[in-house]
């Protein structure tokens, strides 16, 4: 899935400055000084890769931010890992400023906050859940904010070159390429987060191939997968598929969430008239529709027979977009 920003048909320039700053809205609060025209050229690229977000853009000489308010609400825990072809970013953390140049790799937790000064140019970024990042996760949030170079970190210098270049194969690539794709970069970040930790040396191999494997059955047999199905599938025991997906609260929390992703999807794309709960519920797996109903409402704060259709989810902001959508189900 692929959704796109582009700016060259709207030839006012104050009309397309107030665009872009809408085009933000879902993630950052932006400002454009008057003074400066945001080019016809903008645009911004996100890609949903499944266990990620990878977006290209070329942005104007801006101000983005992310404030407690706007993170309280949100409640997103993803890191944002960014690298620039061209132009600079100053970075604001606490009031200690940073500079990222081209081929730096920037860090940011979308659950703190933070400020950035953009000259015009080019770049790539990496949205992904915290959890995927496993048990060292919490070392590379830690650098929030901070700028890897490649010098000091030369896994950093290897993840900057690299979504530089996914960026233009991703909008082209197979499934079947995307399915190879999307581990091994899962892989390279985490391997980074290990080499900021200082334990590099002792990383260990992972589980990531097999973990795809197995989100892929499931997304694949939703409705009717459970732990017999997934045992024989794939020839693991309950523990191994537990601590397969341990970040998630184990394997059955990671079903139940896909399930509701699921409904609150069709629930937005709703054709006609809307389905009774009782049968939304049988059909994305639930056999209770009053434990869906539940489990429904804790996850995302309405119950199913509140939510409106659209492209988008109306909780907790009215102007939610598809890519907080995706990054909610991530």
């Amino acid at each position: 899935m692929i959704l796109e920003h582009r700016f060259e048909h709207i030839a006012e320039p104050g009309r397309r400055r107030r665009a872009w700053i809408t085009s933000l809205a879902p993630i950052f609060d932006a400002s454009v000084p008057r003074e400066t025209e945001v080019p016809i050229t903008a645009f911004q690229r996100y890609q949903h890769l499944g266990q990620m977000v990878l977006a290209a853009d070329e942005v104007p000489a801006q101000s983005v931010e992310r404030g407690p308010e706007r993170i309280r609400d949100q409640g997103l825990d993803h890191l944002v890992l960014r690298t620039t072809v061209s132009g600079s970013i100053r970075v604001d953390v606490g009031g200690s400023p940073v500079e990222a140049a081209p081929g730096d790799l920037l860090v940011l937790d979308l659950a703190r906050p933070i400020r950035m000064e953009t000259e015009q140019g080019r770049g790539a970024t990496l949205f992904l859940p915290r959890r995927t990042l496993g048990d060292r996760a919490d070392e590379l949030a830690s650098m929030h904010g901070g700028v890897l170079g490649g010098s000091a970190y030369p896994l950093a210098q290897l993840l900057s070159d690299f979504l530089r270049h996914f960026n233009e194969c991703a909008v082209s690539a197979t499934p079947g390429l995307t399915h190879h794709l999307v581990p091994a970069t899962v892989d390279l970040c985490r391997a980074l987060a290990w080499e900021v930790s200082g334990s590099a040396t002792a990383a260990p191999s992972g589980d990531t191939q097999l973990r795809f494997a197995v989100q892929q059955f499931i997304e694949q047999h939703l409705a009717q997968v459970d732990l017999p199905m997934l045992s024989a599938q794939f020839g693991l025991s309950r523990t191994p598929l537990y601590q397969l997906f341990a970040p998630d609260g184990g394997v059955y929390a990671y079903i139940r969430d896909r399930r509701l992703a699921e409904a609150m999807r069709r629930l937005r794309h709703i054709e006609g008239r809307r389905p009774k709960i009782a049968r939304l519920a049988h059909e994305c797996g639930f056999h209770n529709d009053l434990v869906f109903s539940r489990a429904f409402r804790r996850k995302y704060g309405v119950n199913p027979s509140e939510v409106e259709p659209g492209p988008a989810m109306r909780v907790p902001r009215p102007t939610d977009a598809p890519l907080l959508g995706w990054l909610r189900e991530l």
